[in-house]
């Protein structure tokens, strides 16, 4: 780790246990970050996180977070930046904070890189590399990655349904589901820097990533009344095909005023692109009772484009001040088409579901402009700013012929300040104002069908979450060991939580029908501690440990739809109180020994304590990890055996209530992964300068 005036950076390659991964696993190692069973990310427990890619969205990401990272491998990053209260120059949306992932990109004169080849357990198999070659006035580099892979998932939930006026039982169901999720998955960046001369460079990047998957599952669920009889039983055979494919283009020009490199001016334009294209096919075959057996079928196109021109100028007035604006637009448009179908068995038709099937388009301008200023007094270090954002989007929904508009303009200031109280310890603290806009999926009403009893859905009257950010810490360093200690609050408005609720449909069972989606519930506050320590006894030995504890305290409510007491075929509104408050810890150990032959081997354990939601309680999960890694070859070569989730024990297990329903379920999304990587490092002897040029600064080597 490296600590910075506004920023922490991981420096993800000196981590075993992150090679042979995708970003989304290596994130798990990160001090401040968890990374959920189903691959949410929550910076210091908190899912309002911003990703970027080289500090701007990408097309890397796509338009699912989650989803993008676990298809980038980890052995394309240099490093992750972990910024929780960012300055004014970085975009004002993330109300926890922003994790930036900075790709590798060679620099170093003449021929270098890095190939690696990786094999696993469940079925893995993978090459990848980053090259570089580079003269006094070219550089050429690119990132490429290949995989194919097939793992293993599961879930199970038991469900009691109960009368919301006595809160008794009224029946019961039984779920499990097992599923192999896989395909295949390839990246290719490319770029080019060319030097016009020492000050002025002109850099062009384009990226292309594309991946098909194979999902395949099988669900059993068990309907029992209200004495535990079975009614009857149903398998439903799932098989989805997806793709996905997305390309980047990035045209950068970079003038440097003065000798320093302090004096700049940049200027970016970068197009990007991105399509999800999902069908699956659902039967239903009753093997007890008498409920006809179905089929049904979902056909889903997602396609995004954005736009974004920026400016950034930094003008240094003396030897320890400067003064930074700049301006950003973004232009993001999302077409979305959702079709749900049930095959009629009588006309041997397929039939549109009306209620479920959706087409929207979405549209989301982004307009910012910055100014920030930084200077050091004696012991100080300050820097201050502000940044304006006007936001316009704007909704179609052609189902129901709906339009509407959310249109705002905002102000979002920032400050960080440092004390050195003297060369192995320092003060920091903190101030931003952030933003939390719902996302496309979040405002989408379109309602996921893979479980037909439990649909979850977005909401397009959401509203954005506007959160005030303080943090104050310390940073001491000895000579075996360094200690951070920080502690936090945030205060946010119009928070969003998942609710689950009746959603007043049945099944051809009569079995109600249950909806989760996000609301606007109220206002959090929201504080915690955080402690990170490295520990070096020996030269042979490391060990990295980090804790963090928070709390929250949220005064909520939301509409209830319930049944009538007095009529039971209709449904009322009800005010009920969401107001609650809950703590929760996590932390990561990691060790690292140095052997003699030049074997390394790293050890990492992850512990989430229990968590308690609105109307759920997640339990406790203890996750090991262990990585043994040999050079070769005078270092030029390596290989690496990784082992992510020794235990098998990455199991979410939670209960959710309501005065319709309790539940319990377990879910994994991946099982335990065994991976062998074989690494091979090009690295250029041939000096190309002169003995007197000095014109270009190289990357140190490892």
């Amino acid at each position: 780790m490296e600590n910075k005036l506004d920023k922490k950076i991981y420096n993800i390659g000196q981590d075993l246990n992150a090679q042979s991964t995708n970003v989304l696993q290596a994130l798990n190692n990160v001090p401040s970050v968890s990374v959920s069973v189903d691959g949410s990310i929550t910076l210091r427990g908190n899912n309002n996180v911003r990703i970027l890619v080289n500090g701007k969205p990408s097309g890397l990401v796509g338009i699912s977070d989650a989803q993008g990272l676990e298809r980038l491998s980890s052995n394309a990053v240099e490093s992750i930046e972990i910024i929780t209260n960012p300055s004014a120059r970085y975009d004002a949306e993330g109300a926890s904070g922003i994790i930036n992932i900075i790709l590798k990109k060679g620099k170093n004169l003449g021929f270098n890189g890095a190939v690696q080849t990786v094999i696993g357990i469940p079925e893995t198999l993978g090459v990848g590399g980053n090259l570089n070659y580079r003269t006094k006035k070219i550089n050429l580099f690119t990132n490429f990655n290949f995989e194919d892979s097939k793992r293993p998932g599961n879930e199970s939930v038991n469900t009691t349904f109960l009368d919301e006026t006595t809160g008794t039982a009224t029946g019961f169901l039984t779920q499990s589901q097992g599923i192999t999720r896989g395909g295949s998955e390839y990246t290719l960046a490319i770029g080019v820097d060319y030097y016009f001369n020492e000050k002025n460079t002109l850099t062009f990047m384009g990226l292309y990533d594309h991946e098909g998957n194979d999902n395949k599952g099988l669900s059993t669920f068990n309907t029992f009344d209200v004495n535990r009889t079975l009614i009857s039983t149903r398998l439903r055979d799932e098989r989805e095909l997806e793709e996905d494919a997305s390309d980047e283009y990035t045209l950068t020009y970079k003038s440097i005023f003065d000798e320093e490199e302090k004096h700049l001016l940049t200027v970016e334009a970068k197009y990007d692109s991105n399509t999800e294209i999902e069908s699956a096919n659902f039967k239903d075959t009753y093997t007890f009772g008498n409920s006809e057996n179905t089929q049904d079928r979902t056909a889903t196109n997602e396609r995004q484009n954005n736009l974004l021109i920026q400016a950034d100028y930094v003008f240094p007035f003396s030897e320890t001040g400067s003064f930074e604006a700049g301006y950003r637009s973004t232009i993001r448009t999302i077409k979305f088409n959702s079709t749900v179908e049930n095959f009629n068995t009588n006309t041997s038709n397929w039939e549109r579901d009306t209620n479920l099937s959706n087409r929207m388009n979405y549209g989301e301008d982004i307009y910012a402009a910055y100014s920030q200023y930084t200077n050091t007094f004696g012991k100080f270090n300050i820097l201050a700013g502000l940044r304006l954002e006007v936001t316009n989007i704007n909704v179609t929904q052609f189902t129901t012929n709906v339009k509407f508009d959310k249109n705002y303009s905002n102000l979002f200031p920032s400050f960080n300040l440092r004390y050195k109280l003297n060369e192995k310890s320092e003060l920091k603290t903190s101030y931003s104002r952030r933003i939390s806009r719902p996302s496309f999926r979040e405002l989408n009403p379109f309602a996921d069908y893979s479980n037909d009893l439990n649909l979850i859905s977005g909401n397009p009257d959401l509203d954005p979450v506007f959160t005030n950010s303080l943090e104050l810490g310390h940073t001491k360093n000895w000579d075996k060991i360094s200690l951070e200690t920080t502690g936090y609050f945030q205060y946010s408005e119009d928070i969003f939580q998942l609710i689950t609720t009746n959603s007043g449909m049945l099944n051809e069972e009569n079995i109600p029908i249950l909806i989760t989606r996000p609301l606007n519930v109220g206002t959090e506050n929201r504080y915690g501690m955080e402690v990170s320590s490295i520990y070096s006894p020996a030269n042979w030995l490391q060990v990295n440990g980090s804790l963090n504890w928070f709390h929250f305290e949220q005064n909520a409510s939301n509409d209830n739809t319930i049944q009538d007491p007095n009529d039971n075929s209709e449904l009322i509104t009800q005010r009920q109180s969401l107001n609650t408050s809950s703590s929760s810890w996590f932390t990561r150990v990691s060790s690292k020994i140095a052997f003699p032959k030049h074997i390394d081997l790293q050890i990492g354990i992850q512990y989430d304590a229990p968590f308690k939601e609105v109307n759920t309680t997640r339990r406790d999960i203890l996750v090991s990890n262990i990585s043994v890694n040999k050079e070769l070859f005078k270092g030029r070569g390596a290989i690496n055996l990784n082992i992510s989730d020794v235990f098998n024990s990455r199991v979410r297990r939670q209960e959710a209530s309501s005065k319709s329903f309790l539940s319990n379920s377990e879910y994994q999304y991946f099982e335990r992964q065994i991976n062998l990587m074989f690494t091979y490092r090009f690295k250029n002897t041939t000096d190309y300068r002169d003995d007197d040029d000095d014109d270009y600064d190289d990357d140190e080597e490892d």
